[in-house]
C-alpha cells in the first residue's frame, strides 16, 4: 500500500512538469510570432523600395522623400506602375494572339492601340506630376525654414491629378483583372476535378 502512494506522488510532479513545459513552449512560440508581427508592421512593411518601371522616370531621391513624407502620393505613383504593367502585359497578350490568328489583323492592331494610346497619355500626365514633385522636392532641399509650404500648396493639385491618372488607368485594366480573375478561378475548378 506504501508503495502504491509513492507512485501517485511522483506521477503528478511528471504531470505538472509536462504541462509546464508545454505552456513555456507554446508561449515560446507566441512571443516569437508577436514579434515577427511587430517586425513586419513596424519595419520591413514601411521600407523604401525604389519605383522599377521603364513607363515614366522619377529620380530615386524624390522617390524617398515621397516615401518618407507623403506616402499617399508615393503610393498611388506606385499603383499607376502597376496599372502601366497590367496594359504593357495586356498589350503583349493580344500580340501573342495576332501571331497565332494572324487573319484578324485589323481587331488586334486596333486594340494595340488604344491601349498605346492609353498607356502613352498616361505616361505624359504622370511626368507632369512627376515634374511638378521634383519642383517640389528641390524646394525642400534648399528652403529650410518653409519646407512643406509648397507642397502645401500644390498638394491638392497634386493628389487630384494622381488619383485621376490612377482612376482613368483603373477604368482600362478593370476588365483585364476580371478575366484574370476568371481565368484563376476556372484553373482552380479544373485542379479541384483533376
Amino acid at each position: 500500500m506504501a508503495e502504491k502512494t509513492k507512485d501517485k506522488k511522483t506521477d503528478k510532479p511528471k504531470k505538472k512538469n509536462k504541462i509546464l513545459i508545454l505552456a513555456a513552449l507554446i508561449m515560446l512560440i507566441l512571443i516569437i510570432s508577436g514579434c515577427g508581427v511587430l517586425y513586419y508592421n513596424f519595419i520591413y512593411k514601411h521600407r523604401f523600395i525604389p519605383t522599377d518601371n521603364s513607363f515614366f522616370k522619377i529620380p530615386e531621391q524624390t522617390e524617398r522623400y515621397l516615401h518618407n513624407y507623403h506616402k499617399n502620393l508615393y503610393s498611388l505613383i506606385r499603383d499607376i506602375n502597376k496599372e502601366l504593367m497590367i496594359i504593357d502585359n495586356e498589350i503583349e497578350r493580344i500580340k501573342q494572339l495576332e501571331k497565332k490568328y494572324p487573319e484578324q489583323k485589323d481587331i488586334t492592331k486596333d486594340a494595340v492601340s488604344k491601349l498605346e494610346e492609353t498607356k502613352k497619355t498616361a505616361t505624359e500626365k504622370i511626368n507632369e506630376v512627376i515634374n511638378m514633385l521634383n519642383t517640389i522636392y528641390i524646394h525642400y532641399q534648399l528652403n529650410s525654414d518653409n519646407k512643406d509650404v509648397l507642397i502645401n500648396k500644390k498638394s491638392d493639385e497634386i493628389l487630384s491629378k494622381t488619383e485621376k491618372i490612377l482612376e482613368d488607368l483603373k477604368k482600362v485594366t478593370q476588365r483585364f483583372k476580371k478575366d484574370e480573375n476568371n481565368k484563376n478561378f476556372i484553373n482552380k475548378l479544373k485542379s479541384i476535378i483533376d
